[in-house]
């Protein structure tokens, strides 16, 4: 979409639903009493900061407004987030290792510009966020999985060490029995290489 133009979009499934329906409420409650005081009634376990809290999280409960999202990058994408989240009365933290030029950071209640292998800032962006989403697979695996105990991440360590390399992509496909293009792999000046069909290579 272009710029000012945030969409939301929600995984499939039962837990994509129950988020879709959560969100469409949350935008008729702005302008409708009656559908305020129905929100009000909605069990509010997701809002603990507790292991229950983030198991409600995990099985597709509502993030009420007033928390906080964490996002570990700082894109186009996550400023539409952000904005988005903003208007319905989140908070939206980003976790960025650059610390200039970040469009998100611009909408974004706090930032925080520290290298990805920097476990102590990890842990302190996990810590104050509800719910953390991943964006970037500048991101080590080995320090995503450190912070996963405190934070409902979208994509976990093994799923972004699989992401970040294209031969691990095609072989997990494969293994799984998915569709996927034909590839080969091999060595190219002495650097692994994984090379796939022309037509159709997704």
């Amino acid at each position: 979409m272009p710029g000012g133009v945030p969409v939301a979009t929600f995984r499939h499934r039962q837990t994509g639903a129950i988020n879709a329906a959560l969100f469409a409420a949350s935008l008729l409650a702005q302008s409708d009493a009656r559908t305020r005081r129905a929100m009000a009634k909605i069990p509010h376990r997701a809002d603990e900061k507790s292991a229950e809290g983030h198991a409600a999280v995990s099985a597709g409960q509502a993030i009420h407004p007033g928390k906080t999202i964490g996002v570990l990058g700082g894109g186009q994408l996550w400023r539409m987030l952000a904005q988005a989240a903003n208007r319905l009365g989140y908070r939206v933290q980003i976790y960025e290792s650059r610390r200039e030029d970040c469009p998100a950071g611009a909408a974004a209640y706090r930032e925080i510009n520290a290298p990805y292998e920097d476990l102590a800032a990890l842990t302190d962006f996990a810590r104050s966020a509800m719910s953390s989403r991943l964006s970037s697979r500048m991101c080590r695996a080995d320090s995503l999985q450190a912070i996963e105990p405190l934070a409902c991440s979208g994509r976990t360590g093994s799923v972004l060490w699989t992401s970040q390399n294209r031969s691990r992509e095609k072989r997990w496909l494969r293994d799984n029995q998915f569709p996927h293009a034909r590839f080969r792999e091999g060595t190219r000046r002495g650097r692994p290489v994984s090379a796939r069909s022309a037509c159709r290579a997704w």
